[in-house]
């Protein structure tokens, strides 16, 4: 029954020409759920493809020939090519830094899904805020920390939690295009919910374990003593990504965050 009612929602949110019909969604979901609506149509891979500057045709054309050449029994698909060229480490369009990352690349987050993670994604511990957008109108994940403790559950699963997230906000072309934000809000976080392993892992997947450029990081709330801690994640970050971080109390956000974040 429930089945059935899903399908028939989906079916009478479409317009004649099968896309999905906004206005209809409007009145059948909340706030809250409207915000995971899909806004607007994407353009195809081909066209954002075809949209690209002659640097970045360059790099992907190169990236995915060589890549091919390399490893023809095991080839990604254009949108991945398109990925991994758009936020390779450093900045777009770089060749070298995106070869290693599809270099390194863990084929299995390719096959992350929402129904495998669901327990995870239960927890609310890191999630995404559709509608959420910097001063630079980036896209915004968010985390509570303190929702994670490692002697609970393993590292992986908050890491396999971070890559779907991140991942599906790649699947859209503004953010893949433009990079995203993270914010860090650290109520109620302890030492319990630190190790150094954990954070590593997390901070590697930040910077480039997987095609998400993550243009700003905003750590909210810190508890006093967190120096202790920037000293150990310190190392772990690239000059250039420490560039990036802002360790600031709540009230400090509407400096970062665009006009009506406060409704988040």
């Amino acid at each position: 029954m429930k089945a059935r009612k899903e399908e028939e929602m989906r079916n009478n949110t479409k317009s004649t020409s099968g896309q999905v019909d906004i206005l209809v969604l409007r009145k059948l979901l909340p706030t809250g759920q409207m915000r995971f609506a899909p806004l607007r149509q994407e353009r195809s891979i081909k066209a954002q493809i075809q949209g690209l500057s002659q640097e970045g045709l360059a790099c992907f054309v190169h990236l995915k020939a060589t890549w091919e050449t390399w490893f023809p029994n095991d080839p990604y698909d254009d949108e991945m090519y398109l990925r991994f060229s758009r936020c390779s480490p450093g900045k777009p369009f770089d060749e070298i830094s995106a070869w290693k990352c599809m270099k390194h690349f863990d084929r299995r987050y390719s096959g992350l899904t929402a129904s495998a993670l669901e327990f995870q994604l239960r927890s609310k511990t890191l999630f995404p805020l559709p509608g959420l957008r910097t001063t630079n109108l980036h896209e915004v994940f968010y985390m509570r920390p303190a929702r994670f403790v490692p002697t609970n559950t393993q590292t992986k699963t908050v890491i396999d939690n971070l890559v779907y997230v991140m991942s599906t906000m790649m699947e859209r072309e503004g953010p893949c295009s433009n990079g995203i934000s993270f914010i860090a809000n650290m109520d109620d976080w302890t030492m319990k919910c630190f190790s150094t392993d954990y954070c590593l892992q997390f901070m590697l997947t930040l910077q480039g374990r997987i095609p998400a450029r993550v243009t700003g990081f905003f750590i909210v709330n810190p508890p006093s003593w967190f120096g202790s801690i920037w000293k150990m994640m310190k190392p772990m970050l690239s000059p250039q990504f420490r560039k990036k971080v802002y360790m600031i109390p709540e009230a400090e956000l509407k400096h970062h965050m665009a006009v009506g974040y406060e409704n988040f």
